[in-house]
């Protein structure tokens, strides 16, 4: 029996023009589940920024938080910044530390829009010690767009050279969660690059 007859058996007449149609039918059905619901976030990497701190504005932003969540009296709700690390800091130095923005580019294929991303630091694998706190952005991207969202961390380099610390942020294990108004994926696991590129040679002063 020819390739015809069988889906004439199958389909009965105009075999192959159903056959056709079918196969259309199920493709469209899958590219919809997959990039509607299963997968409707596409996420990679992009670029770093350093930032250092002068004396005020860090003592009443980061140090500010930082004592805040050591005392117990954590922020409320999604927006709250999450300690890193168990390691008692000295708050009284700003220039020991660094803020880190690993931006990522987000584009939302899907239908509906997405709201609350936020990242989280699963595994710190090397220098966690001097790992202190993740800030919280909340970030949303309307339906069928594209925007950049930000994972911003605050880090002591006190006795890390700029090598050691490139391992370090290298080495992050980091996934992202958000909200849609369906219940199907919401959120994925990030890549960075084997070595991530941070400008020390362009670190921007908070003041």
């Amino acid at each position: 029996m020819s390739f015809q007859q069988k889906l004439t058996a199958l389909f009965g007449n105009n075999a192959v023009r159903k056959a056709i149609i079918w196969v259309v039918v199920v493709a469209v059905a899958v590219i919809v589940v997959l990039t509607q619901f299963a997968f409707p976030v596409k996420a990679e990497y992009c670029y770093a920024k350093l930032y250092s701190y002068s004396g005020n504005y860090f003592d009443t932003t980061i140090k500010a938080v930082y004592d805040k969540l050591k005392s117990g009296n954590a922020q409320d709700g999604k927006s709250a910044s999450v300690l890193l690390s168990d390691t008692d800091f000295d708050m009284t130095k700003a220039e020991n530390y660094l803020r880190v923005e690993l931006v990522f580019s987000f584009t939302n294929i899907g239908m509906y829009k997405i709201n609350n991303i936020q990242f989280s630091i699963d595994d710190i694998p090397l220098e966690k010690q001097a790992f202190v706190l993740k800030e919280t952005n909340l970030s949303q991207i309307d339906r069928f767009s594209g925007s950049n969202v930000s994972l911003i961390f605050v880090i002591d380099r006190q006795g890390l050279s700029d090598e050691q610390l490139t391992k370090a942020i290298s080495s992050l294990k980091i996934s992202y969660t958000f909200d849609r108004p369906e219940l199907f994926s919401s959120g994925g696991e990030l890549t960075l690059p084997e070595k991530v590129t941070l400008p020390f040679d362009e670190v921007i002063t908070q003041e």
